[in-house]
């Protein structure tokens, strides 16, 4: 049985070993003592993976103890970590509003909206993918976002850091596969906003700088496969700072499957709510049966929401 501190765990893979590199390697952080890394491994025999990790732990002068740990394990254990983010996130968010039925006339059409299943392509330029990066530093912020871009949709898991360390300046990192490839380095504070309000409008955020951490994500088309861009934005000491992940394949479908497993809790406790309303209406027609037809007109439209609903559930199945 796999003992482990959970906290500790999270707290590694948001600091140490990154969540694209956990799911593409297979392995997990389990635990950090007297510099000593506990690694779980699905699959002892994967020098790749040791590799890789022992090359972040040695950068940190960590030795590395490796463990066995089953698929089941890992999966359950990235999707707890997963879970534990969102709460994070939503932490600062207000609370869902109460189930409420508004007044709308009888007449009024419910249906309900199918949504495209065709991805927009995501277009990229890059005319400098052999250059340097006291090249790249030199490009106006639109090509340089390209350039970015190519970098971390070239193969693998990629991500962009934006990082301001000074009032003046800012710095770029991008990595594959959990491993950082190259950083540029001093880049003006303006140039280095520039970049991040041309990463906002790829992602249809507004251009004003936030005043609190902001997730958003797009599903795109490149070259032929789906890809998953998550940016984060976060309010700094100097200014915005930011991060750019780009998931695809195995990652791309785990992270989905892990969002399909909340958007059906979420519906699941909407679903209580409105059961609960509904007793509760039950309760008070019955205790006031001289309720006038209009203070329950709003029945006819809640009648055909629900038929609405059961059709979605229908298409649901057939999928």
């Amino acid at each position: 049985m796999v003992q482990v501190d959970i906290q500790q765990m999270f707290w590694l893979i948001d600091n140490v070993i990154s969540l694209e590199a956990c799911l593409y390697h297979q392995v997990l952080p389990l635990s950090l003592a007297e510099n000593v890394l506990r690694l779980g491994m699905v699959n002892l025999e994967d020098t790749a993976a040791k590799d890789y990790v022992g090359c972040i732990v040695s950068h940190m002068n960590y030795s590395l103890v490796t463990q066995s740990i089953g698929l089941n394990t890992h999966r359950a254990m990235l999707s707890a970590y997963l879970k534990y983010k969102e709460t994070t996130q939503q932490a600062k968010q207000q609370a869902i509003p109460p189930l409420t039925v508004e007044k709308i006339s009888s007449t009024t059409e419910l249906e309900a909206t199918e949504l495209p299943l065709a991805l927009p392509t995501l277009e990229v330029n890059a005319m400098h993918l052999a250059s340097s990066v006291e090249i790249l530093a030199t490009l106006p912020a639109k090509e340089l976002l390209q350039e970015l871009l190519a970098r971390i949709l070239a193969e693998g898991i990629g991500r962009l850091y934006f990082e301001r360390q000074y009032p003046q300046y800012g710095r770029i990192l991008w990595s594959l596969n959990g491993v950082v490839q190259s950083i540029l380095e001093k880049l003006p504070a303006q140039q280095f906003q520039e970049v991040i309000d041309e990463l906002k409008q790829l992602m249809h955020l507004a251009i004003a700088p936030v005043e609190e951490q902001t997730q958003v994500e797009i599903e795109r088309l490149y070259q032929n496969s789906r890809i998953l861009l998550r940016l984060q934005i976060m309010p700094g000491a100097f200014g915005e700072e930011a991060t750019l992940q780009v998931l695809r394949g195995a990652a791309l479908e785990f992270y989905q499957q892990q969002q399909l497993s909340h958007l059906g809790q979420d519906a699941l406790a909407i679903a209580q709510q409105l059961q609960h309303k509904l007793r509760e209406l039950h309760k008070r027609a019955k205790t006031h049966p001289n309720l006038s037809r209009e203070q329950l007109e709003a029945l006819p439209v809640l009648n055909q929401l629900l038929a609405n609903v059961n059709n979605q559930l229908e298409k649901l199945k057939e999928i």
